[in-house]
């Protein structure tokens, strides 16, 4: 094969490199990161837009949970107290 010929495929490959880590790796690690926060206690979701949607609907998915397991925590909280202030 001749240089041109190794040009492009060198070209296309990092073309495929840098597609699959953007659309796919990155979003995918931002997901995981996000998942150890709501397992340490943080329900506060951070989480990029992402212009596909391979991710995106499990990146909705999870802000919503944190916003449920946030709300169950302050009930919770809330609950906690009412019980200790019927108690005493």
């Amino acid at each position: 094969m001749n240089p041109l010929t190794w040009a492009l495929l060198g070209l296309l490959s990092l073309a495929a490199i840098l597609f699959l880590y953007f659309e796919v790796l990155h979003p995918l690690l931002l997901l995981r990161r996000a998942l150890e926060h709501l397992i340490h206690g943080d329900y506060r979701i951070v989480l990029l837009k992402t212009r596909t949607g391979l991710f995106r609907q499990t990146a909705r998915h999870l802000v919503r949970l944190a916003e449920m397991l946030q709300q169950l925590d302050r009930q919770v909280a809330d609950e906690g107290f009412s019980l200790r202030a019927i108690l005493s």
